[in-house]
């Protein structure tokens, strides 16, 4: 309404000072302090209350926004983003109807105007992702769910640890519950071991992409293919390896996980088992009584289980294993030690050749190639011993930038030159 004036209580507190300033009940330093302003604008003010009255001491930006948006620039701008950008986020959309346009006007401003009109939905209001419910592979065997699921499983009695989950897509049973410290290669082969010996051999694995199942970089300038070492074994042994995309993916042996995180460690509890040794051992025992409670029959009654061939030798397939490249001399280098491979008469060429190295559980190291085990053993072990010179420790101290050459300073090394 036109004469009515808008004021705060901050312009009333004003009028009030200054009209006691004016009487000449304070001075201007104490009109200063009760306002919070400096002596200048108190003048200001005292000039502005004597010529205006209390109108000049009411805020001039209350009710003057001469910068606010006409509303048929806000329509012109509405019209263009429903009919050209009615995809466009408020950041995009801003941008192209500035260079396209010719029309100016703020990124938070259109982003108001987009959200009023339900153009654009800030994230916080976004729907939640829907992820469809995977159907059920068919047949026991067919697919294998595996995961690791680190949790303090001892509570308070033990560190936390890993616990290693493998179940089946078709009924949900636990085929294999394994510890072990670490989400490591060396857990999963323990664990794969047990089961496929217990089992045999399942159509596929479903797992994450962990650094375990998959090669994090690839060159793209290479053209050979980079795999694990738990691929590899999986290939060797007719295992199909599935990488799945999301958590949501393999929601089965999550939501397993989440169960076992709850019932798991008050069994553990009440069993007074603290270490992952005992825990393996009772694993079997618990996994009879979780599969009578959750698990659930398969649509087909077929288990595609494939039985280990005689060729599949796990103590190799299931452990790291390496190629290296005889030399002239016949012998190869790997983890520091120099090996001879002993030739014998009737045995194929064996210079430049690529052979197959792995280490069995007791620490001895195996070498085969096309299928034959070689006989080999340690020639020696190799010892480095770099010789320090003066051009060398030079070129030491340079690669540090932060290097400064004082005693006290942590980096400072003593130099044994030749």
């Amino acid at each position: 309404m036109k004469g009515v004036i808008t004021m705060r209580a901050k312009d009333l507190d004003r009028i009030k000072v200054i009209e006691r300033l004016a009487r000449k009940e304070l001075t201007q330093i104490e009109a200063g302090k009760l306002l919070d302003i400096s002596d200048r604008q108190v003048r200001t003010l005292l000039r502005r209350y004597q010529k205006l009255g209390d109108k000049g001491l009411i805020s001039r930006k209350l009710g003057n926004n001469h910068r606010a948006l006409s509303q048929h620039l806000k329509d012109e701008a509405l019209k263009l983003i429903k009919s050209k950008y009615p995809d466009f986020g408020p950041t995009l959309a801003t941008e192209k109807l500035q260079k396209n346009h010719n029309i100016l006007i703020s990124v938070e401003t259109i982003r108001r105007l987009m959200a009023a009109h339900h153009l654009w939905m800030p994230n916080i209001q976004a729907p939640p992702k829907v992820h469809p419910l995977r159907p059920r592979r068919l047949n026991f065997g067919e697919l294998i769910l595996i995961d690791g699921s680190i949790e303090f499983w001892f509570e308070d009695r033990g560190p936390k640890c890993v616990l290693l989950v493998f179940i089946d897509d078709a009924t949900s049973r636990i085929v294999r519950l394994f510890f072990t410290p670490t989400e490591n290669l060396e857990g999963y082969f323990h664990a794969m071991q047990g089961y496929l010996q217990e089992y045999g051999r399942p159509l596929a694995l479903y797992s994450d992409r962990h650094a375990v199942f998959q090669v994090e970089r690839k060159s793209p300038l290479s053209g050979e293919e980079h795999i694990t070492q738990f691929e590899r074994a999986m290939r060797e042994l007719g295992i199909k390896l599935i990488h799945a995309n999301s958590p949501q993916a393999k929601g089965r042996v999550e939501r397993c996980n989440r169960t076992l995180q709850d019932r798991f460690i008050k069994e553990l509890r009440l069993q007074g088992i603290s270490d992952i040794e005992m825990a393996n051992r009772f694993a079997a025992q618990y996994c009879l009584e979780h599969n009578n409670n959750f698990e659930v029959p398969a649509a087909q009654s077929s288990d595609l289980h494939r039985p280990l061939e005689a060729h599949h030798d796990l103590k190799k397939i299931l452990r790291p294993n390496h190629l290296r490249t005889i030399l002239k001399d016949l012998t190869f280098q790997y983890e520091n030690e120099i090996y001879l491979v002993q030739w014998e008469v009737g045995m194929p060429r064996m210079v430049g050749k690529q052979i197959k190295v792995w280490v069995d559980d007791n620490g001895k190291i195996h070498g085969e190639h096309e299928g034959s085990e070689l006989s080999i053993e340690v020639f020696s072990r190799i010892e480095y011993h770099p010789i320090i010179t003066q051009e060398s420790a030079k070129r030491w101290i340079m690669r540090k930038p932060h290097y400064k050459p004082n005693k006290s300073h942590p980096y400072k090394r003593d130099f044994k030159i030749n």
